[in-house]
């Protein structure tokens, strides 16, 4: 199983102020299934970090601002795939080389 949190507020942000506020953001990259076991990319303790995290937010939730959650995507024309370079430049959709060393 795999534990999936996503808190929302409706609750707009506070009105800019002259002075510099803190706020704490938590950051989970790249979140997915797959990295518990059973799952493609699977990692042994995926399990023991997704109990971690639930117990950092129990413990410090009220001292969490917000809770961000990326996750990795892989399009068709994404920039991790062997196609989108040659000869270790990048290259455009349209197939021209974006080398600005011509």
């Amino acid at each position: 199983s795999i534990i999936i949190i996503i808190i929302m507020s409706t609750t707009p942000p506070p009105p800019p102020t002259t002075s510099i506020s803190t706020r704490t953001t938590l950051l989970l990259v790249d979140v997915q299934k797959d990295f518990h076991p059973g799952g493609s990319l699977a990692i042994p303790t995926a399990n023991d970090d997704a109990r971690r995290i639930v117990r950092l937010i129990e413990t410090h939730g009220s001292k969490i601002d917000r809770i961000v959650a990326t996750l990795d995507s892989h399009h068709k024309l994404h920039i991790a795939h062997p196609c989108f370079w040659v000869d270790g430049t990048a290259t455009t959709t349209d197939g021209n080389n974006n080398n600005n060393n011509n």
